[in-house]
């Protein structure tokens, strides 16, 4: 199977294409807001960077292998039509080295999409494939959104299921089936609505026993072949558990682990219902209206079932002669006694998708099957590297939004930095890590990124899951903010309030006379009130410097990642900063670079890959102390504040990044940890330099 790597592309003008882009990204990779329900985890770059090769000296993660199946999303509009220099000129060669790269070449996949109705008229060579339509769709709301994230599905399913042949040049592999499980009595009529439905909207076949039998066929092996070739549908009517057939096919297509999706198209109930869909995800059956949300939920299934099936296949291929059974979705006992008829050496091991499951599952699991090991795809990553060890430790995780240019030049937008930040706090936490983090519930923020993630696992656990975040609130962060805004979180986070500074320069009463919030912007006596309370926040952190009488926990460990360079409220960027601070401390620190910002000019600064280069992160030092000279001037020499260029200086005189990082990493792992925008990969470094820390987190 080859693995989808899918890139979006766009003229930059072009109304409403960045909202789709955004959309493929949530629907194929992750979606931030639901960081626990179960992704797709493809690779989804926007613009050119990577495209046709490596692309320069940082390598771009999303930049398919050989064994990888590379998609263009082509979302083509009046402006691309238009102006084709400025829409390809990032991609390499233009137009027309695109074309040459991507149309009718065996092993990749061009979709695409009319966003106008001159968008056809792009190329001839592009006008030759059929578009994605969505022209006739209103820009605004979801409609275009919805349709184009069900074509893609449907498509990115022909060639992941398929079984690997190909129909001809030009030509794409059949569509997948559908398996109709239904009873007579009471599931003819859904059959039939979706029956109906796909003849005259999809590409997709459907398997139904009275017209796919032909007559003089053994019905149970005709029903044998079909259910296992194809996704696996349960019309679930108050009749459907009863049936002998019925739980005849749902029995195959359990034993042959085939996607399943259960249609609840009961109304009113029945005296029994039937155990093997298990944990099989569901759909409710609202009448013919829902046909087109059923199709699809069934594709999504199949096609998340057949990636999590490879990437977990690979995962017990590297344990050797292990006794392993991978299964694609959450495990019930029947995928517990499939596990331990397996052959091999050891204990058996049951291999799942993430998120690990429930301790009240987990104890179902021992308390039946004692022997059976249970692990998840995040638990099982890393195997030799110390990847699984508990980590008692607090990892501060350093992180802000980069500038939005920078990550379009890295083909990534602001949800591939988010995803990143869950990948990175779900293992920590996941691993038994505590996260220490400064800053406030601004709407979108990292904050509430970290606390949805500990509230869904919490919830999804019965209340044993993650550690608290230690959030930590710089001064005067909390002044004018709803302080009762914090009561929703009393579980889900530790708060370190830190006070005023005890400083000459700085009056409460002058800077808010009525207890508002502070703007930094106003003048430089709230800047410097900013960058000062911010500065003793990030000593904390680093265990530098606590306030007088009130010791805080202090982090073993920074986790670094974009930062804003421009557009903060003191006197300098706050990443920095902290990278600086925890260095200072003796700290390890991981720069996680690939992404821009702070962390980038840091690890430029140290002599380590970067998007930019050494020159350019001291130049623009350089532009934000002159940006700053005014504050810095307002407060004199006698009250000094950090200064971005001798941060600067700071970090290169502690000898290049070996000796300043302290990571337990290899130069390679560094290089490569300061390069990579993949998840996966960060991850791995991250959990790999934290092995070695002495553990037992302080408090």
């Amino acid at each position: 199977m080859r693995s989808p790597h899918l890139r979006v592309a766009w003229h930059p003008d072009a109304v409403g294409a960045s909202a789709l882009a955004e959309a493929v990204f949530r629907a194929f990779h992750l979606d931030p807001a639901r960081p626990l329900e179960p992704s797709l985890g493809l690779p989804v770059a926007f613009g050119w960077r990577g495209e046709g090769s490596a692309g320069g000296p940082i390598a771009a993660h999303h930049t398919p292998g050989d064994r990888d199946l590379p998609v263009l999303v082509l979302l083509v509009d009046d402006l691309m039509v238009a102006e084709p220099e400025e829409a390809f000129k990032g991609a390499p060669g233009g137009l027309e080295g695109l074309l040459d790269r991507w149309v009718g070449r065996p092993g990749c996949l061009l979709l695409p999409v009319a966003l106008s109705e001159h968008a056809f008229r792009l190329d001839p060579k592009i006008s030759a494939v059929n578009f994605v339509r969505l022209a006739d769709l209103p820009v605004k709301g979801e409609a275009r959104a919805a349709r184009l994230i069900s074509r893609l599905t449907h498509e990115l399913a022909r060639e992941v299921l398929g079984d690997g042949g190909s129909p001809g040049r030009g030509l794409r592999p059949a569509p997948i089936s559908l398996f109709l499980s239904h009873a007579k009595e009471d599931g003819d009529g859904v059959a039939g609505d979706l029956l109906d439905y796909l003849a005259r909207n999809s590409p997709v076949k459907a398997f139904y026993d009275s017209s796919g039998i032909a007559p003089g066929e053994d019905f149970a092996a005709r029903l044998d072949l079909e259910v296992r070739r194809s996704v696996f549908v349960a019309i679930h009517s108050d009749a459907w558990p009863s049936r002998p057939w019925c739980r005849w096919e749902a029995n195959r297509a359990r034993e042959a682990d085939l996607p399943f999706l259960v249609v609840e198209a009961g109304e009113e109930g029945g005296e029994e219902s039937y155990s093997y869909p298990g944990a099989a995800p569901r759909i409710r059956w609202r009448g013919p209206s829902s046909c087109p949300e059923v199709v699809d939920a069934a594709i999504r299934v199949a096609l998340r079932w057949e990636l999590c099936r490879a990437r977990l296949t690979a995962k017990a291929e590297a344990l050797g002669g292990r006794r392993v059974l991978v299964v694609p979705h959450r495990p019930d006992l029947v995928d517990g006694l499939r596990a331990m008829r397996q052959g091999g050496e050891g204990l058996p091991l049951l291999l799942h998708p993430d998120p690990p499951l429930q301790a009240l599952d987990r104890a179902h699991f021992k308390r039946h099957l004692p022997d059976l090991e249970l692990r998840s795809a995040g638990e099982g990553e890393g195997e030799g590297e110390g990847q699984e060890q508990t980590l008692k430790l607090r990892v501060q995780v350093s992180v802000s939004e980069p500038e939005e240019a920078t990550l379009l030049a890295q083909g990534a937008s602001l949800l591939h930095v988010k995803a990143v930040q869950i990948a990175v706090a779900r293992a920590l936490l996941q691993r038994g890590a505590s996260i220490a983090y400064g800053g406030d519930l601004r709407p979108d923020g990292f904050t509430l990124l970290l606390f949805n993630l500990v509230e869904a696992s919490n919830r999804q656990s019965g209340g044993e899951g993650l550690a608290p975040i230690e959030a930590f609130v710089g001064w005067p962060q909390a002044i004018g903010n709803d302080r009762k805004a914090w009561a929703a979180f009393a579980r889900t986070a530790i708060r370190h309030v830190m006070p005023q500074p005890e400083d000459p320069l700085i009056d409460l009463h002058e800077l808010s006379p009525k207890g508002e919030k502070i703007d930094a912007r106003k003048g430089d006596p709230e800047r410097y009130a900013w960058s000062r309370g911010s500065s003793e926040m990030r000593q904390a952190l680093a265990g530098i410097r606590s306030p007088p009488g009130k010791p805080l926990p202090e982090a073993q460990a920074l986790v670094a990642l974009g930062g804003k360079v421009g557009g903060f409220f003191g006197t300098v960027p706050g990443v920095l900063e902290e990278i600086v601070l925890s260095c200072r401390a003796r700290k390890p620190v991981f720069l996680c670079a690939g992404f821009g910002g702070a962390t980038a000019l840091a690890a430029a600064l140290l002599g380590l890959p970067s998007p930019v280069s050494r020159d350019e992160a001291w130049a623009r030092l350089r532009r934000i102390d002159i940006e700053q000279a005014s504050t810095h001037a307002w407060a004199g020499p006698e009250h000094p504040l950090p200064s971005a260029e001798a941060l600067g200086e700071e970090l290169v005189a502690r000898g290049g990044a070996s000796a300043a990082l302290g990571t337990h990493l290899s130069e390679a792992q560094q290089a490569e940890l300061a390069t990579t925008t993949d998840p996966d990969t960060i991850v791995r470094l991250v959990l790999t330099g934290l092995a070695p820390v002495p553990q037992g987190a302080p408090t």
